[in-house]
């Protein structure tokens, strides 16, 4: 585990092989802080690997409030990449508070592309229900993209539901 983490910063171009490592043993949490302070050093440069990073996390449902900070930059970083900025609104989906939720819907019309408007319908799936389900309506006839975003959004939640009253039985 330590020579994966020097790998980071002294080998980007491993990193995905670090991420598969990391994802098959699993990190203690002081390990996982240590990947977040590399994040937010000014070593981490490359937005690709920032996206391989900030995936595993959210691939594997490790939650940090320093990542989630570090998401709530890039999510709206029209400088980033746009595989970087989708995880990071992904991320702050399933981990980020109402106020993240909010934010997310309120930006939503200031993205160009339906590829980003598609990712962040699915990223507010966690949104207060009537806001979501207006939202969601409100979007619906915007183009294939959207659509299909709403109606696989709307899947998942359902699909979450049904788990939930699943496993309280």
């Amino acid at each position: 585990v330590e020579y994966c983490l020097n790998a980071l910063r002294a080998r980007p171009e491993e990193t995905e092989t670090v991420v598969r490592y990391f994802s098959k043993i699993g990190l203690e949490v002081e390990e996982r802080e240590r990947v977040v302070e590399y994040m937010e050093s000014p070593d981490a440069i490359y937005d690709y690997q920032l996206y391989q990073l900030v995936r595993m996390f959210y691939d594997l449902e490790w939650s940090d409030s320093s990542l989630l900070g570090l998401c709530r930059q890039w999510s709206s970083d029209s400088n980033r990449e746009p595989w970087l900025r989708t995880y990071a609104r992904s991320y702050l989906g399933k981990w980020g508070d109402l106020s993240d939720l909010e934010t997310l819907l309120e930006r939503y019309s200031t993205l160009n592309d339906d590829i980003e408007k598609g990712e962040s319908i699915v990223a507010l799936i966690r949104l207060e229900h009537s806001r979501r389900n207006s939202f969601y309506a409100r979007v619906q006839g915007e183009g294939y993209i959207i659509s299909r975003a709403v109606n696989h959004a709307r899947a998942a939640r359902r699909d979450r539901a049904r788990a939930a009253r699943d496993c309280r039985r």
